[in-house]
């Protein structure tokens, strides 16, 4: 989670060895890159402290009253009968994001490649796909992909345990009973 700050103190490293290397060679365009990540870092220093931990019903459009027990839960994602909630989602404040079952148009399950997201531990490249927090995402069996009814951007998510989440999908007719990617 981005409240851990050795991700910023990464970003404060990375700032340092540019700008210093762009004095170095005379590169401006070192330095100028530099310095933008240097003043990042210091923005997300300055945000940490007011992030806090998130509270419960901080979710996005899938707010419903009387959740019931958990299917699934892993530190990645969170699965009740009617919907699921992704965890750090939000960049740069790590809230949480709640899906309706009824909202999702289709499902696809993927083995990750450099093509498709493996690498991508959170954010988008292309605008169309966005994928929460997950610096382990490369070392996931798989990358669900999900279609959204009310929005143009589809979400990709990974999950700790597959085949209960597989299971738990199928069951609710949202993934195939032979999804693809294996």
């Amino acid at each position: 989670m981005l409240t851990n700050n050795r991700y910023i103190f990464v970003l404060d490293a990375m700032a340092i060895a540019l700008v210093l290397t762009g004095m170095i060679t005379g590169s401006g365009a070192l330095l100028w890159t530099g310095v933008v990540i240097a003043c990042l870092a210091s923005v997300l220093h300055l945000a940490v402290p007011f992030m806090g931990k998130r509270k419960p019903g901080q979710i996005h459009r899938a707010s419903v009253k009387g959740e019931g027990a958990s299917l699934y839960k892993d530190h990645l994602i969170n699965i009740f009968d009617h919907k699921l909630i992704l965890f750090n989602y939000y960049f740069p404040t790590y809230r949480q994001r709640g899906v309706l079952f009824s909202d999702i148009e289709r499902m696809k399950r993927y083995r990750p490649t450099l093509w498709n997201g493996k690498y991508r531990f959170h954010g988008t490249g292309n605008f169309k796909t966005w994928f929460p927090n997950d610096p382990d995402r490369s070392k996931r069996d798989f990358i669900y992909k999900i279609s959204l009814k009310s929005q143009f951007t589809d979400i990709c998510f990974t999950v700790a345990d597959p085949d209960k989440v597989d299971a738990i999908f199928m069951d609710k007719g949202l993934l195939p009973s032979s999804p693809g990617g294996d």
